[in-house]
Parts: structure tokens; C-alpha cells; sequence
């Protein structure tokens, strides 16, 4: 009985220092020290995060994989709209890199390319988001190419 009891109490010291010991330190030896972006972003059409937000984005960050869901209120226009985008990327270096889609797929999907701007107050994803616009006349003319793809400042500021 008192080997079981003593055993147990092993196996429970053992458990507590593989969480908070062992662990912890592989963790900052192979670590990179990256910033955790998990949680709540608003989304704006500008890198600066200036204006009104157009939707807010959820980041659920695995390491180096992220997924992302946007709800998108307010179009490029400024009229209210409700679509859902999904995104999902790699977090590596201090930058972001996505690939999406539209959930509802009504929509061609593109990609996100965002840095860490953490400089800023509170801390900042800036950068361009790309994607085929087949009305590029509905759209702004200083993005876009010949062929649609139209290229736009995109940026994200933390919520929480």
C-alpha cells in the first residue's frame, strides 16, 4: 500500500517537472521567440490602421501555423455587407503569409502577406493582400493591372 502511494507521488513530481521544467527549457532552446498573435484583430483596408475598422479577424496560432477567420462588415465602398473569409497561413520571421477564400465561395480567394509592426500602439500587422477582381472597374484603379489582379494596403490592429 505504501509502495503505491509513494509511487503515485513519483509519478505526480515527475508530471510537474515535465511541464514546467522540461518542457519550458526545450521550448527556449528551439524556440524562436516569436511574438503570439492568437486572438481578436480589427481589419482595415489601410496599413495604418487609420478610419474605421471593415470587419474584425480571429487568429488562431498553432506554432507556426495560423488560421484566420475574417467577418468582413463594410466593403471597399463603405456600404455594409456580411461576408466571411478563411484564411490560413504560416507566422514565421516576424511575418505573416496567407492564403484565402470566401466561405460562402462566392468569391475567388487570394493571398495576405502582413508584417509585425510592434512599434505601434497597439501592436500592428501591416502589409498588401492580392487577389483576381473580375469587375476591376468596380474596384480602385491604383491596385490593379491589366489582367484584375488587384494589390491593396491591408492592415490589422489587436482588439484584445
Amino acid at each position: 500500500m505504501l509502495e503505491n502511494i509513494i509511487g503515485g507521488l513519483i509519478v505526480a513530481g515527475l508530471g510537474v517537472a515535465w511541464k514546467y521544467l522540461l518542457l519550458p527549457a526545450v521550448y527556449m532552446f528551439y524556440g524562436r521567440g516569436e511574438p503570439g498573435i492568437s486572438g481578436r484583430w480589427e481589419s482595415f483596408d489601410v496599413a495604418d490602421c487609420s478610419g474605421p475598422p471593415m470587419g474584425e479577424m480571429i487568429i488562431k496560432q498553432r506554432g507556426r501555423h495560423v488560421r484566420m477567420r475574417l467577418t468582413r462588415t463594410v466593403n471597399r465602398s463603405g456600404q455594409p455587407i456580411n461576408r466571411t473569409m478563411r484564411f490560413k497561413g504560416r507566422w514565421q520571421s516576424e511575418q505573416l503569409t496567407a492564403t484565402f477564400f470566401d466561405e460562402a465561395a462566392h468569391y475567388r480567394g487570394g493571398v495576405v502577406v502582413l508584417r509585425w509592426v510592434a512599434s505601434a500602439s497597439p501592436v500592428l500587422l501591416a502589409g498588401r493582400v492580392m487577389y483576381w477582381d473580375r469587375t476591376p472597374d468596380a474596384g480602385t484603379p491604383d491596385g490593379v493591372d491589366p489582367l484584375g489582379i488587384v494589390s491593396t494596403p491591408y492592415g490589422l490592429k489587436r482588439k484584445d
